[in-house]
């Protein structure tokens, strides 16, 4: 089966600024300091990095997610690969930052998945993960308000 005409697309504005917010996705710290635990990030062009969840969420979920950076133009955008395990290959991710006046628009958009049973659940997955992604990431720039 091929990859289905899908993708994931979200975006929230955040009052803050490109570099701010590039800081936070685009270093181990960063990410950790708002949605992960134990994240290394290597922000280079094929640079392996490891996402990190230590009791994560209501079902208190530890596992650990390879990826990819693929490409990177700071304060601006992010791309990586992820989903490695999943028979029929990656996901990519793509994180944009778009400034206006007072904020930032950060926009996810995932693409990649495949017509099987792992494929569309990791879409489904993915959808409500990436929403979640947006809010706790907008509420711990704004209000400070962190997961741990």
């Amino acid at each position: 089966m091929g990859r289905i005409d899908a993708k994931i697309h979200f975006k929230t504005a955040i009052k803050s600024d490109p570099g701010t917010i590039y800081e936070l996705i685009t270093t181990s710290k960063g990410w950790d300091r708002w949605f992960t635990r134990g994240t290394v990030f290597i922000l280079e062009k094929n640079g392996e990095s490891q996402f990190s969840w230590k009791d994560w969420g209501a079902d208190k979920v530890t596992e650990t997610e390879r990826a990819v950076v693929r490409e990177f133009r700071p304060d601006e955008y992010l791309q990586f690969d992820w989903n490695h395990f999943l028979p029929e290959g990656p996901t990519t991710v793509e994180l944009i930052l778009t400034p206006r006046p007072g904020d930032t628009v950060l926009e996810v958009i995932q693409t990649g998945f495949h017509d099987t049973p792992s494929g569309l659940a990791m879409l489904s997955q993915c959808a409500a993960g990436w929403g979640e992604a947006l809010t706790l990431l907008k509420f711990y720039v704004e209000h400070g308000i962190s997961t741990h």
